[in-house]
């Protein structure tokens, strides 16, 4: 897993028009989308910045509120969290956006929905197949929002850990959520690592994240693992 970048750059020449020869008019389809560091997810990007823009952009230069008004129309994208910088010079327009991170895919009705790490939906969906193809983890929590974005922390542990994991071989492609917060995570070959917490009443001690990873290395370095099935790590 590999956190992705979170800057583009927009450049789009804009063309007087001869009605209003102080303003720049220029169409959102000819927008060219220039990634300041590669993210993986460039087509979808381009793609949503353009839909989510007027079909034509009209920039009248003056005062700085008549770019302000222009840097809004870029956040109404899903994939933006904000406008870094605005700037027109000449009969060029560049823009400056800070991107969401897509972190994983939340399953809801059938569909993999792309997030961010703070389970904010991104305007990206597809099936199972394909989430799985982009190399990030789908988090099944049963259609329980509450339990979403507790999954992204977990998230968090596989990103910060991914040497450990390719070090045995292990891609998790599922985190399953279920009652009581507890969470499991299922590999590509389909094992299971309980991730949870001692069940209520439990005389068994709590473990921390560090004491539930020291677990999993143990069960990956038992040449019997192979031939397991499930795995628990809270105990």
């Amino acid at each position: 897993l590999v956190l992705l970048g979170v800057s583009v750059w927009l450049c789009v020449r804009a063309h007087r028009r001869s009605d209003a020869p102080v303003a720049l008019v220029a169409a959102s389809a000819a927008l060219e989308l220039r990634v300041a560091r590669p993210v993986g997810w460039e087509d979808e990007i381009s793609r949503a910045v353009k839909s989510s823009l007027p079909e034509k952009l009209l920039v009248v230069p003056g005062p700085p509120e008549n770019l302000e008004r222009l840097a809004r129309e870029f956040t109404r994208c899903g994939w933006v969290e904000g406008v870094r910088s605005i700037a027109l010079r000449g009969d060029r327009l560049r823009v400056e956006l800070c991107l969401r991170q897509p972190y994983a895919f939340v399953q809801r009705a059938g569909k993999c929905i792309l997030v961010d790490a703070e389970a904010r939906l991104l305007p990206f969906s597809c099936g199972v197949e394909e989430a799985l193809k982009r190399g990030l983890p789908v988090v099944r929590a049963k259609g329980v929002r509450r339990w979403e974005r507790p999954a992204m922390s977990l998230v968090g542990v596989l990103h910060e850990n991914e040497r450990l994991l390719d070090r045995y071989g292990v891609r998790v492609v599922y985190i399953d959520a279920s009652g009581g917060g507890r969470y499991n995570l299922v590999s590509a070959d389909g094992r299971i690592f309980e991730w949870g917490y001692p069940p209520e009443g439990s005389r068994v001690p709590y473990l921390s994240v560090r004491e539930k990873l020291g677990n999993m290395e143990l069960v990956l370095k038992n040449p019997l693992w192979r031939k397991t099935s499930e795995a628990v790590l809270w105990t």
